[in-house]
This record gives structure tokens, C-alpha cells and sequence, in this order.
């Protein structure tokens, strides 16, 4: 996996321009050749990828060909198709306001109903009627 063409272009135009300081410059080329770096280490991870691959796949030509004569037909891998995930556009996310809650300073009074038991008479109180 190189570094593209057109990035490569953009930093020899960047390290031959006159009017961009030196020290522009020695970081335009410092961070290039770090790529470069990975690139190189990159390219011998692949190497030895296919290497412990090409291993792997003598390993498992040894063992169809020991077993060949129990199995009657070794059936074809189908290759595997991998989906590319598309990353969406992030949805707008809806701001949850809570309520300060205020707090005062006291004894908290849980309220309580009465239940009404029937089994009790009620007592009617007489008052008098002002005559008016």
C-alpha cells in the first residue's frame, strides 16, 4: 500500500516552493518519511503473512492428502464476500433537558390518604339557623 502519487506530488511542491520557510518544509519531509517507515513495515508484515500463509496451506495439502482415501468428494470454499460497512451521516441527537431538582431544607412530610371506614356513624352536629 504506497503512499498515493498525488501525495507524494503535493510534498515535492511543498519542499521546492521558495516562498515556504525551512521549517515548513523539514516537517512536510519528516512526516513523509515517517509514512514511508510504515510503509516498509507494512510491506514486511505482508511478507510475512504470505509466508506464514504458504506454510499453513502445506500443513493443510498434508492432510487432504492423508485423508483423501476416507473422504469421497472434498467440497470447493466459496469465497467469502465481506460487505462494506457505509458509515451514515450522524443523525442530529435530541438534547434531554432534566430539571434541577431544589432542594429545601427541612423534614420531608410524605402525605398519606385516610381511607373512610363505613363501619363508623357519623354524628351530625346541630347548629342553629340565624333568622335574619
Amino acid at each position: 500500500m504506497p503512499v498515493e502519487q498525488r501525495v507524494q506530488d503535493k510534498v515535492v511542491q511543498l519542499t521546492t516552493n521558495q516562498s515556504i520557510d525551512n521549517k515548513t518544509k523539514l516537517a512536510v519531509r519528516k512526516r513523509f518519511y515517517e509514512l514511508k517507515e510504515k510503509e516498509i513495515d507494512l510491506e514486511l508484515l505482508i511478507e510475512q503473512f504470505n509466508d506464514s500463509v504458504s506454510i499453513y496451506e502445506g500443513q493443510v495439502d498434508k492432510i487432504m492428502s492423508d485423508v483423501s482415501g476416507f473422504i469421497q468428494e472434498i467440497p470447493k470454499a466459496r469465497p467469502v464476500q465481506v460487505k462494506k460497512v457505509v458509515e451514515a451521516e450522524p443523525a442530529e441527537e435530541e438534547e434531554i433537558i432534566i430539571p434541577n431538582r431544589i432542594t429545601k431544607a427541612g423534614v420531608k412530610v410524605r402525605m398519606q390518604e385516610e381511607l373512610e371506614d363505613d363501619n363508623e356513624t357519623i354524628e351530625e352536629v346541630p347548629y342553629e339557623l340565624s333568622e335574619d
